[in-house]
Order: structure tokens, then sequence, then C-alpha cells
């Protein structure tokens, strides 16, 4: 499924841990890069925290004794452990618990990847692992992008629709904007919303403009194809956005109701 997606230009699956994703492009355990930080647990995370944290032996004998639980049923640790081991000893803690534990289940899902060809593109281009890395800063939800992604298709300048769609289009932008802050709320004054409108408001993100005229809130890996675009329909009886995803459109009405200047 994950092949699928990627090589007919969906939503990429970028949800998966660096380490994960260094043991599918390398195929080599003793490549992956790991720190405590990529475990799940917070007690364990916190627990090889410490180990690697411990400045004194006697801080160290303590913090690894919170690991006794588990650490003999694991192989190659030191049963001994000091300070010209300790970094052995979370390291390979950590690989066991991000990866060899489970690593049956990630040799199936590199099987599925090398449908399409889309594994061994991964390991020939190295750089492409961002189609499968958690995102560190999700841009796609800034509304600077939104609304850099969607191009507005003016009507030919110097004619007396121009000047209303760029008002439009400007209205547009600081509805990205407010939805982004966090100020799409205070728009409504003291009008009473419903429990379902009051949560769609404070969940709505920018990324979601963008999926209601694409149906994806992420840039494919391949890019959209048509470019998305911004379609101005001048129409007095209808005020509410359109959408075409087939083509990539998001369609605004411009009418005095739509240019009024108020929230």
């Amino acid at each position: 499924m994950m092949s699928t997606i990627i090589v007919q230009g969906g939503e990429t699956p970028a949800f998966l841990s660096p380490s994960v994703v260094d043991y599918i492009v390398f195929g080599d355990i003793l490549q992956v890069h790991v720190s405590p930080d990529d475990i799940g647990d917070p007690d364990l995370r916190e627990n090889l925290n410490k180990v690697q944290d411990a400045t004194l032996q006697d801080d160290l004998e303590k913090a690894v004794s919170c690991c006794d639980s588990w650490r003999y049923q694991v192989e190659g640790l030191p049963l001994v452990v000091t300070m010209a081991n300790r970094d052995v000893f979370v390291k390979n803690a950590v690989l066991y618990h991000t990866v060899v534990q489970r690593q049956s289940c990630l040799d199936q899902l590199i099987d599925g990847l090398s449908h399409y060809g889309v594994l061994s593109l991964l390991r020939e281009n190295p750089s492409l692992r961002v189609l499968l890395d958690i995102p560190g800063e999700d841009k796609c939800q800034e509304a600077d992008f939104v609304a850099g992604i969607l191009k507005p298709s003016y009507s030919v300048l110097g004619s007396n629709r121009r000047a209303k769609e760029e008002l439009i289009v400007i209205k547009f932008r600081e509805f990205l904007q407010c939805v982004e802050n966090k100020e799409l709320r205070d728009t409504y004054g003291d009008r009473t919303l419903t429990n379902s409108e009051e949560a769609f408001l404070k969940t709505l993100r920018p990324g979601h403009i963008l999926a209601f005229a694409t149906g994806s809130s992420k840039v494919p890996a391949i890019g959209f194809h048509p470019s998305p675009k911004l379609m101005f329909i001048h129409d007095e009886k209808k005020h509410l956005p359109i959408a075409h995803t087939c083509a990539n459109e998001l369609h605004l009405f411009v009418n005095a109701k739509t240019m009024a200047d108020d929230d």
C-alpha cells in the first residue's frame, strides 16, 4: 500500500521514526542511528536517559538497576555496566526496543516497499527518505505555504473583474492566517455556536483548506498535477467556496456578500 501511494503521487506515508527509516534504507541494523528519545515507553526512555547522563559510577549503578526487569533478557548487553561500556549498553538496549523486538514486522514492511522498485529507489537515493520520515516541521499547515500553492487565475489585467478578484484573494489569505493563528472563533463575536462548530474551529488548520481543494493536505512526492488554482466565479447567488479536487481547483465566489467589509 505504501509503495502504491508513493508511485501514484499520493500523500506520502511520512510517519515512521528515523531509526525505522534507517533500517529500511540501509538494510543493516548496525547502521541504525538511535538514542533513548526514539523509545515510545516514557518510563523506559527516562531510565535509559539516566544511564546515559550518569556522571558517577554510583549514579550509573542506580540507573542501571531500574533496567533489571528486562536487561537480562536482551542478548548482547554487558552484564556489568561501567562508565567505559555505558554507551554500548544504551545503544544496544535502544536498538533492541526500537528495531530488534519488531524486526520481523519491519522486514515485512521492507518486502512491501520492494514493490514497484520503491525500496531500491530509496536505497540508491537516501535523500528520498523524506517520503517516510516523520517531518520535523509541517510547513503544509502554514497559511503562507497554502496560499503559495493555490495560484489565483485572474481575469485580464485592467478589467473590471480583476480588482474584485484581487480583493477576494486578500480576504482569502487573511482567512488562512486567521485559521493558522487560531483567531477564527473571535470573528464570530457573541454568536452562539454548536459544540460541533466549536470543536471544528479548534482543530481547523490551513492544511485542511488545501485538502478541501485538492484531496491532499500535503504536497505529493511528485507534486500536484495539475497545479492547484484559485478560480473566481462572478455570481451574486452563491457565496460558499466549491472544490473540484480532480482539477485541484478552489472556486471562490465574487459578489457583494463575499466582498463585504466585515468578518
